[in-house]
């Protein structure tokens, strides 16, 4: 989920197939420019977990509550890596 036309999209596709389990994350943008600079592989976690609150804000506002909001903890831990075996 990366804005309000990917949330749109998303309650549209919900209300199509309701008997389906609802699974939103919000997107990580691939390359990132960050703090640790242009190049790095480390998420900007502050803008993540601003984008995290903004989606779990809208999906308690919307009053959605059969979908499930995830983070993509992987991306917390090892931010952007292609590959397991890519270092630093």
């Amino acid at each position: 989920m990366f804005d309000g036309d990917d949330y749109a999209y998303a309650r549209l596709v919900a209300n199509r197939y309701p008997a389906l389990p609802v699974y939103l994350q919000v997107g990580n943008p691939a390359p990132l420019t960050t703090h640790a600079g242009p190049g790095s592989h480390e998420a900007p976690i502050d803008d993540l977990m601003r984008h995290f609150r903004w989606l779990v804000d809208k999906v308690a506002g919307d009053g959605w509550f059969t979908a499930t909001v995830l983070l993509q903890l992987h991306v917390l831990a090892w931010g952007n890596r292609r590959r397991l075996t890519e270092r630093s």
